[in-house]
C-alpha cells in the first residue's frame, strides 16, 4: 500500500469516529507536517501547538474530507493554514513560497544554499500561475486533478502549464 492511500483511508476512519485512525496518521504523518508548520512559523513551540491544533482540526473536518482527493495534501494546507494564523496572530510577515526549500536534510549547508538560489532562481522566471501550480503540485503534493479543483482550471489547462513551468524551470537549472 501506498502513503496516499494510507492516509486517506485513515481520514475515512476518523470521519467515523475510529479513534485508533488519529494516533496512525499521527505516526504516518505529524512528523512531516511539523516540519510544513516549522517553515511557515519559524518557531518550535510555535510548530508544535499547530500540528496539535490541525490533529483536533483533521477530527473536526475529517467528514468534509473526498477520498479521491490527496489526504496528504488536505492535511498539510489545514497545517499551513493554521500556521499562517498563528504568524499572523504575532504580527510577523508570513513566510514566503521560497522559504520552504530550506526543508533539506543531510546535505553540506554551501550546497544546501548554491541548491536554493538555483531553484529560487528558476521559480521566480515563472508566472505566477505556473509558480502556484508548482508549489501545490510539489510542496502540497496535489495531483492535477485536484490542483484543477482547487484553482477552478480545466485538468488539460493544470498539465499543460505545470509541463511548461517544469521545463522553463530545467533550462534554467541545466
Amino acid at each position: 500500500m501506498n502513503d496516499s492511500a494510507d492516509i486517506n483511508r485513515l481520514l475515512k476512519r476518523l470521519a467515523r469516529g475510529d479513534e485508533d485512525a488519529l494516533d496512525e496518521l499521527y505516526a504516518m504523518i505529524g512528523g512531516r507536517l511539523f516540519y510544513v508548520a516549522l517553515s511557515v512559523t519559524r518557531n518550535r513551540a510555535d510548530a508544535e501547538e499547530v500540528v496539535s491544533d490541525a490533529f483536533v482540526a483533521f477530527v473536526q473536518k475529517a467528514n468534509t474530507f473526498r477520498a479521491p482527493f490527496n489526504g496528504y495534501g488536505w492535511c498539510a494546507r489545514i497545517t499551513r493554514n493554521l500556521a499562517l494564523n498563528v504568524v499572523r496572530k504575532r504580527g510577523a510577515p508570513t513566510a514566503d513560497i521560497d522559504d520552504f526549500f530550506d526543508l533539506s536534510d543531510g546535505v553540506d549547508e554551501a550546497e544546501r544554499a548554491a541548491d536554493k538560489a538555483a531553484v529560487e532562481q528558476a521559480m521566480r522566471a515563472l508566472t505566477p500561475e505556473e509558480r502556484r501550480i508548482v508549489v501545490l503540485y510539489y510542496y502540497d503534493d496535489l495531483t492535477v486533478r485536484e490542483i484543477a479543483f482547487e484553482t477552478g482550471m480545466p485538468k488539460s489547462t493544470v498539465a499543460r502549464t505545470l509541463k511548461r513551468a517544469l521545463e522553463s524551470m530545467r533550462k534554467i537549472l541545466g
